[in-house]
Formats: structure tokens, C-alpha cells, sequence
């Protein structure tokens, strides 16, 4: 039986302290759901993991990277859960700031086991050219890796499949779009939905949700599939993997993501078919935001200067081979970013 009874009459945040200093933020996001975080580890890369707490078990939900697993189970502890009770760990897919701290996690709470799309279990078994790939985007000597994971201590799940905490289940929808073995998270109790890097709102002033283009395997018809069938879920709330709490419904961050991600297609896909540059490219994409007044934040301006998402590109040759990349295009900033923000040059976002 699991026992936060004391825990859950306590104010809906609070910190763990050392001499003062909030060093782990845990929030009460909803009934028996809390947020970890945002914990910053290497540059650039803040998670959120969630713990989501039943009668009888426990989940981890986007468990984060390396260099955050014994930070997220002395918070667990504070919340007043016996980390033996937790039988699932459910990252929304295995890029590596997502899922590499499955490692210990798994170590530490022997009875657990890590669920994921079966598509992702060869690469969890031998994780070799996910390890080698996130090297070569972020770049950072600090970046986190995975170990193999032993087999038996995965469990694959396909669309559809219900995980019983006892009180409350946790459905796994199929949800392509980011990536191809992504899957999104829903509970049934409270109707919350982790969606994943499909949508996220870290940029509130823009009241809009952001779509994670940029990632080479994306697929814009599968993440359009995705944004509506979630939506037909009627979620209660969305619930971001950087910490991020939506502020408007969740059906409106889902739908009009739908809708910036169709219109930036669009936008790329005309310019392709006319050979603007990047820059030009860029500059349409730009007005498009400025017609809507979505506010961009310095972070995202510097991400985007002379850059158009490389995965929306690549998916757009895929199925018109007869277009070509645009000319001046720039990859994926996250590799410079993270170099200038470990010599000091620009602040972690």
C-alpha cells in the first residue's frame, strides 16, 4: 500500500532546503501526481520528471537524464513514497536527456521495469548509435549516455496498453510525430496528459504550443495524426517535460499547435518549391509569427537566426524527393549551444 496521506494536506509546491537554498522544487500538480524540477543538469537541458502515485503501485513519468536520478529519489522520499512501490518507468521516448536515467533508476528500485514503444527496445539493449547520435548533437563532454538495458527489465507496449498503479491506471497511446517510437502518457484519474516533446509551452507569452520540429526523424503527417487523436482524449491538463504548467486548456495548446505546425510546413514547403534561401525561408516563417503576435523568446530568436528545423527539411525531401534543401541552411544549434554555455558565453535556458 502506498502511504502519502501526510504528504498530500501540504501546500501544492514546496522546496527541499539546504541552508537555505532551494535546491529541488516538488510540486503537487494534481491529485497524487508531483513534478520534480525543473532540475538542471547539463547545459541546456532542464526535466521535470514526474512521480504519479496510486493505491497499490507507482510510475516514474519522463524520468530525465544521467545526472538526475539520485536527486529525483531523494525527492520521492520527501514525498513520503517508498521507491519499492514504483513498478514503472515511463520516458515519452529514448532521446538520451529523456530516458538515461533509467540506469540507475533501475539499479536502485530492482523490481521496476522500463516501459517503452517495442520499436525502442533494440536501442535501450544496445544503446551504441543513440549514444554515438546525441554526441554528435549536443557536443558537450558532460552530455549523459545510457548502458545497455538488460532485456528483462524492459516491458514494450503498444497503443492502447493500460498500466494499473491500483486507484488509477495509466494508458499508453502510440504518438509518431518527434519520433518514431514516441508515446504519450495519460491518466485516467485526473485526465492529465504528458504528450512528450510532440507540443510543448515553455514560452507561455505565447499562449500557443510549440512543436519539437527540429528532430531528424520527424514526420509532420504522423504528429497531425497525433495532435488530433490526443485531443479526442479531452485532457484535463498538459504536462510538460521541462516543468512547464499549460496555463490555458489543454485543447487549445493541442490545437493550435496543429495549426503552426501545418502552417510552417506549408511555408517551408512553398519556399522549397521556389529556392529561397534559408534566410528567406526563415524571415516568412517569422511573419507568420509576427501576424498571430506569438512572442519569440531571446533563446528561441538565437536558435532560429539563419535556421530552418532540420527534421521538418528532411521529412519534406522524403516525400517530395524532386525538392531540395534550401540554400544557406544551418544545422540544429544545440551542439553550439551547449559548447558556449559550459565556456560561459551564453546562460542555460
Amino acid at each position: 500500500m502506498v502511504d502519502t496521506a501526510d504528504k498530500r494536506d501540504r501546500t501544492v509546491r514546496w522546496p527541499i532546503t539546504r541552508e537555505g537554498k532551494e535546491v529541488i522544487p516538488i510540486s503537487q500538480v494534481a491529485q497524487g501526481i508531483y513534478a520534480v524540477g525543473p532540475l538542471q543538469s547539463f547545459p541546456l537541458s532542464p526535466n521535470a520528471p514526474y512521480l504519479v502515485v496510486g493505491n497499490e503501485w507507482c510510475a516514474i513519468v519522463e524520468p530525465g537524464d544521467a545526472h538526475q536520478p539520485h536527486t529525483l529519489l531523494e525527492a520521492i522520499k520527501e514525498i513520503g513514497v517508498d521507491q519499492n512501490c514504483i513498478r514503472y518507468i515511463i520516458p515519452s521516448h529514448i532521446h538520451i536527456h529523456h530516458c538515461s536515467a533509467i540506469n540507475v533508476l533501475l539499479k536502485e528500485i530492482p523490481d521496476s521495469k522500463v516501459v517503452v514503444h517495442p520499436t525502442a527496445v533494440r536501442n535501450l539493449m544496445d544503446p551504441t548509435k543513440l549514444n554515438q547520435s546525441t554526441k554528435g548533437i549536443f557536443g558537450v563532454r558532460t552530455c549523459p549516455t545510457l548502458d545497455p538495458v538488460p532485456e528483462d527489465r524492459i516491458m514494450p507496449v503498444r497503443d492502447g496498453t493500460v498500466l494499473d498503479l491500483g486507484g488509477r491506471e495509466l494508458e499508453i497511446f502510440h504518438a509518431p510525430g518527434h519520433a518514431t517510437h514516441h508515446i504519450a502518457i495519460f491518466d485516467h484519474l485526473t485526465r492529465a496528459l504528458w504528450p512528450g516533446d510532440n507540443i510543448s509551452f515553455n514560452n507561455v507569452a505565447t499562449k500557443r504550443g510549440r512543436v519539437g520540429i527540429a528532430a531528424p526523424m520527424f514526420d509532420a503527417d504522423a504528429a497531425v495524426e497525433t495532435f488530433r487523436r490526443l485531443r479526442a482524449l479531452h485532457p484535463s491538463m498538459l504536462l510538460s517535460w521541462q516543468g512547464s504548467l499549460a496555463f490555458y486548456p489543454a485543447d487549445h495548446y493541442l490545437h493550435t499547435a496543429e495549426d503552426d505546425l501545418i502552417a510552417t510546413t506549408d511555408i517551408i514547403h512553398e519556399g522549397m518549391k521556389q529556392k529561397k534561401t534559408a534566410e528567406e525561408i526563415q524571415a516568412d516563417i517569422k511573419a507568420y509569427h509576427d501576424s498571430l503576435g506569438i512572442v519569440i523568446t531571446e533563446q528561441e530568436e538565437y536558435e532560429q537566426q539563419g535556421r530552418i528545423p532540420v527534421g521538418l527539411v528532411n521529412w519534406l525531401k522524403k516525400k517530395y524527393p524532386e525538392l531540395e534543401a534550401p540554400a544557406g541552411m544551418k544545422g540544429d544549434t544545440t551542439r553550439e549551444r551547449n559548447q558556449q554555455a559550459i565556456s560561459g558565453e551564453t546562460s542555460a535556458a
